[in-house]
């Protein structure tokens, strides 16, 4: 192999390095306001299961409504937790962010309740769902 051939394949395996390098998927620190943003979405995310599980429970939801609701709200639940999961906060944040993580966890736990159609049951899943509001809310002052 020449020299120009073994330079140009150097330089080539040199790019691809840097391409794969720059395409990591680190996770990348989550900016104070960002935090916020995501604290302001799971609260209110968990305020509309408190109201769904409200209306379900008072018998004001049609069965599709009642059926399918749950699921996207589970799918959003899912989607704020893969996101905080793959998020690294600051030092000062860390703590906040893990509470975060569990509160997301537990919401979208008490979500998965909202299925039921015993009121026991609902009335079960509308307690704990209203303690992962007040916990969510918390988060979402302390990230002002």
């Amino acid at each position: 192999m020449s020299l120009r051939a073994r330079t140009a394949s150097l330089a080539f395996a040199c790019c691809l390095v840097a391409l794969a390098g720059g395409c990591s998927s680190s996770p990348k620190t989550i900016s104070r306001q960002d935090f916020h943003t995501d604290a302001q979405q799971a609260a209110s995310l968990a305020s509309e299961s408190v109201l769904f599980a409200n209306l379900k429970a008072a018998g004001k939801t049609t069965d599709a409504y009642a059926a399918e609701h749950p699921k996207y709200l589970e799918h959003q639940a899912e989607q704020l937790l893969k996101e905080a999961n793959h998020a690294h906060a600051s030092a000062d944040q860390a703590p906040a962010l893990e509470r975060y993580r569990s509160g997301l966890g537990e919401l979208s736990k008490s979500i998965q309740l909202l299925h039921a159609s015993d009121s026991a049951q609902l009335q079960s899943a509308r307690t704990q769902l209203q303690q992962e509001l007040e916990t969510l809310k918390a988060i979402e002052e302390e990230t002002k």
